[in-house]
């Protein structure tokens, strides 16, 4: 407080729940009052519409007392509260990164934010480390072109504390006061008694998942506020549905981002007011959005980084002297493991450092256009040297920066001269429809038959749903009445469903975790018997290959992204040497590669010389699954694709080629391999296996562990007879097009209505199954044009033949799956079965297993 009163720029790192917001503002507020600044005189910037809401609340209580007035201004304000801010600005202004760029634009609240002496960055670290924080650098070296102001940034504990300092102020002016807070955290990590038959029927799921879910909620019992974190909406909205299946005393409710404001807002107040025991949330509730009395937080699995355990824990203790009580609950051993590492860390003090990305060219391609917008012409020097000024943009050359200005202009979105750059109206258009840098995706409203607006669905997912069908939402299971254009219409009923996927789910292991070492403290019983049941043999200077039927398992603890750029890379490498396709699947501890034909003494040699990792990456992104779903949002983001428009009706191939030596080329490539790779710990790891040994042998109980051990989902659904069955009259009635490789002719066929792996029409054995999309295929063999399909196509053809005569109906049930390829069901059908349910339990999971990643398949 005293630094704030003299007028010092501060970053507060303190726990969540410690009064990092009152620290900030009550100086500031006694600043006000004695001064009597003109509005708008402070900025309160949050990442969440929701933080704002609650943050207006707690400052409403200051600012009602001391004449002051407070006011939220968001994407969720209504016209007339915005004029009424506009004509008569408050005192105190909250607000998002993305509304603080529109502030810059309408001219009385430009001629307002002139009057800014302080602003207020909440959760920095969560603004830093991506996209958004980009744009607000900006926009902070913006309003400094208008105004001197103090800044200060509220921050959870970072391992780079003095690089969230620069990203606020990159001159280094800045004073950085840091609350201790390891000592203040009480967690255990629990296994559960494998016990609850009754319960497992009752929520239709495996023993092991419902005895994790049971031992929840015999702990919440004995408490009074509960929060229980997951790490993905979809296992929130499943344990959610289990919980209502199974629990009727026990009140529950499920909150993430994708429920509807009402769902979230009606949710945190009943849990406030004491009529919901338990919230099953996300990241939604780790920031300090205030629920009221927690005193214990439950996490189901691993919270995979030490900053998410600390955040969450951190929620329960209502004082700043109380020690916050935390159980991890997990039922499998890589998720204990896991989680031990991460709390030994914690108590270690370290924590990971928050990545700040350098130069993201869709951020600067953005803030030309804004730039242009708001001053209708400026210098370009000036624009420039703004830009360079912001800590993420502090290497950028005039060259570059150049290259993104002449693009801007090339496709309209700016006019350019040669001092001088402005605003043009496609560049408007633009700008208001990419003010958030969060990638966009067309969503459907989940409406039920009673009117009420329940939640959003990724169009990814609502698009494979049909009339009929159920899902998951706010824990409950719907079922689908009717399709709209934007809207899903619903009634409820009492079963089990599968959850929606939406797109950013998964949370990236560190390579620091992934190599870090088990600690046997803070572990129950259960817990410590399931770990010393389960050890990983393989480290840093020693990697495993395993062999398994038509596929290699490599043991590296290399972390979520550097398995993910060895993986692409080798798989990439396999596929141009043997010239057919090798599918591959990661984990932190490890990859497998989906190919009989790769030998183990070639992986070896392989792993043993490969080199110039980030060279390779950059070739290979390009032919990668999760290419073309990033060249769209930067295509989008940078003004090439129209936010609505039909993905279905545009070439997309030729458009990522038309676009091959521009900047949304290279920003695609650099956005995937930092979002989704680390070249610089692949190259680590390479260096130590080469200093050490790899060892060769069948493939280990470990890692068949692991290769079952995919995410928070990785077999939540048991196989009760009527979901089976669900799902295998489904399978039935799908549709598929019928081709024969020999005489060419093709027909309409339901899975059913296979019997025999030959051609009605010539008698040939030389037929395939294909998903309705694939029609342009089966125009090309109509036509006689086989030599215009590749070789990789053409040997998919010919491998999905002999499949279909090796297994018959079981071949055509399992191609029906959704997601579900050649070598998916190579993979299922290889394992032999006793009958078409037991095919069909292993195409549910399968399915699942797309559901999660489908984004990168499309």
């Amino acid at each position: 407080i005293d630094k704030i009163i003299t007028g010092k720029n501060l970053l507060l790192i303190a726990p969540t729940g410690s009064g990092k917001t009152e620290a900030a503002m009550l100086p500031v507020f006694q600043k006000l009052i004695d001064k009597r600044y003109p509005r708008i005189s402070t900025i309160y910037i949050t990442p969440l519409r929701a933080l704002n809401r609650d943050m207006l609340k707690r400052l409403n209580f200051f600012g009602e007392k001391l004449d002051l007035r407070i006011e939220v201004r968001h994407g969720d304000t209504p016209p007339s509260q915005r004029r009424k801010i506009a004509v008569n600005p408050p005192d105190v202004l909250i607000t998002t990164p993305e509304t603080f760029q529109i502030l810059f634009t309408g001219r009385r609240l430009r001629e307002g934010i002139k009057n800014v002496k302080f602003v207020i960055v909440d959760e920095v670290h969560e603004l830093a480390s991506d996209e958004r924080g980009a744009q607000l650098s900006i926009a902070l070296e913006r309003l400094r072109n208008f105004t001197n102001f103090q800044i200060i940034g509220l921050s959870a504990t970072v391992g780079n504390s003095s690089e969230i300092g620069k990203f606020l102020s990159p001159d280094g002016n800045i004073e950085i006061v840091k609350i201790p807070v390891f000592k203040k955290i009480d967690v255990k990590i629990k296994s559960p008694k494998i016990k609850y038959e009754r319960e497992s029927s009752l929520m239709g799921c495996d023993l092991l998942y419902a005895s994790s879910l049971v031992e929840m909620l015999n702990i919440a019992r004995e408490h009074r506020g509960v929060l229980l974190f997951v790490n993905t909406r979809a296992t929130a909205e499943d344990i959610g549905m289990r919980y209502n299946l199974l629990n009727k005393e026990l009140p529950i409710a499920v909150h993430h981002g994708s429920l509807s404001r009402d769902e979230r807002v009606e949710a945190e107040n009943k849990f406030k007011k004491g009529e919901i025991k338990m919230l099953i949330c996300t990241s939604s509730l780790e920031l300090g959005i205030d629920v009221g009395l927690v005193d214990i937080v439950l996490q189901y699995n691993s919270p995979r980084q030490v900053t998410k355990l600390i955040q969450r824990v951190g929620r329960a203790g209502h004082r700043i002297n109380e020690i916050s009580k935390g159980v991890i609950i997990s039922h499998n051993p890589v998720e204990i493991w896991e989680s031990s590492v991460i709390l030994s860390l914690a108590k270690s003090g370290w924590v990971e450092n928050v990545r700040i990305r350098k130069e993201p060219l869709i951020v600067l391609f953005n803030q030309i256009v804004a730039m242009a917008n708001s001053e209708k012409k400026l210098n370009i020097k000036f624009a420039y040297e703004t830009i360079k000024r912001a800590y993420p943009f502090r290497e950028l050359t005039f060259e570059r920066f150049l290259e993104v200005l002449n693009f801007a202009k090339e496709i309209g979105k700016i006019w350019l001269s040669d001092v001088e750059f402005g605003y043009r109206r496609r560049g408007l258009n633009y700008f208001y429809d990419n003010i958030s840098m969060i990638p966009d995706e067309k969503s459907y409203r989940v409406i039920s038959r009673e009117g009420k607006f329940i939640g959003i669905l990724d169009e990814r997912f609502a698009s494979s749903l049909k009339i009929g069908e159920t899902f998951v939402m706010g824990g409950k299971t719907w079922r689908i009445m009717d399709m709209k254009e934007d809207k899903v219409i619903v009634e409820y009923i009492r079963d089990v469903a599968i959850p929606p996927s939406w797109l950013g789910e998964e949370i990236p292991v560190p390579y620091e975790i992934a190599r870090g070492e088990a600690c046997f403290e803070n572990l129950d019983e259960e817990a410590r018997n399931s770990l010393e049941s389960w050890k990983m043999d393989w480290n840093e200077r020693r990697v495993v290959i395993e062999r398994g039927k038509g596929m290699l398992f490599v043991g590296i603890r290399g972390g979520t992204r550097a398995n993910y750029t060895l993986a692409l890379i080798i798989s990439s490498i396999f596929s141009q040497k043997i010239g057919e396709s090798v599918e591959f699947s990661n984990t932190p501890y490890g990859f497998t590669l989906f190919n009989p034909h790769i030998k183990t003494s070639d992986l070896k040699k392989l792993l043993l010389n490969l080199r110039g990792i980030d060279r390779i990456a950059r070739i290979v992104v390009k032919n990668s699954r999760v290419f073309r779903y990033v060249f769209v949002h930067v295509a989008r983001k940078m003004g090439v694709i129209r936010k609505d428009a039909d993905l279905r009706k545009l070439n997309l191939e030729k458009l990522v080629d038309s676009y091959r030596n521009t900047p949304v080329y290279e920003e695609t490539v650099n956005k995937i391999l930092w979002d989704y790779m680390d070249t610089e710990n692949a190259e680590k790891i390479l260096r130590n296996i080469r200093k050490g040994e790899i060892v060769e042998r069948d493939l280990s109980d470990e890692a068949k562990i692991l290769l079952e051990s995919k995410g928070d989902l990785a077999s939540p659904i048991i196989a009760t007879r009527p979901i089976l069955e669900a799902v295998y009259n489904r399978l039935m009635n799908e549709e598929m097009l019928l081709l024969c490789l020999s005489c060419g002719r093709s027909m309409r066929i339901k899975v059913r209505d296979f019997n025999r792996a030959h051609c009605p029409f010539c008698g040939s054995v030389r037929v395939v199954l294909l998903k309705p999309y694939e029609e342009e295929i089966v125009e090309k063999i109509k036509r006689g044009k086989i030599n215009e399909i590749g070789k990789k196509d053409l040997d998919r053809l010919l491998g999905i033949s002999h499949l279909l005569r090796a297994h018959k109906k079981m071949g055509a049930l399992t191609l029906a799956g959704r997601g579900i390829g050649l070598s998916s069901a190579i993979r299922i059908l290889e394992i032999p079965y006793e009958d078409e349910l037991e095919v069909v339990k292993r195409i549910l999971k399968e399915e699942l297993k797309y559901a999660k990643n489908r984004q990168f398949w499309d």
